[in-house]
């Protein structure tokens, strides 16, 4: 019994991390959506950096989203009722693309 019991919790836990995994990619899409679209605006040379980071994460939500169709749903659920609670801010606060900095050392 107590194996059992053990065999779902680690099967719960796996799936509670794929779902995190999955709105974290989410957001990280959206973020450097924007993030793209204001260098294209600015005509920056970063442009093509954000793209490919842009690139690199749908097609990780691709992946997840074939083997993991199920938990995918609920996190794209739960990322559109956060977006639609949440509005975008109008302004960005200064450093917000540090995360995505190029470290060109």
């Amino acid at each position: 019994m107590k194996q059992k019991w053990l065999h779902y919790w680690y099967i719960w836990q796996l799936s509670w991390q794929q779902y995190q995994s999955t709105l974290l990619y989410l957001h990280r899409a959206d973020e450097l959506e924007h993030l793209a679209d204001w260098a294209k605006r600015k005509k920056l040379g970063v442009f093509h950096y954000y793209k490919r980071l842009l690139y690199e994460a749908e097609d990780h939500l691709d992946t997840k989203s074939l083997r993991y169709p199920m938990i995918f749903k609920w996190a794209l659920f739960a990322y559109q009722l956060n977006k639609t609670f949440s509005p975008e801010p109008q302004y960005y606060s200064k450093g917000y693309a540090a995360k995505y900095r190029l470290n060109m050392r």
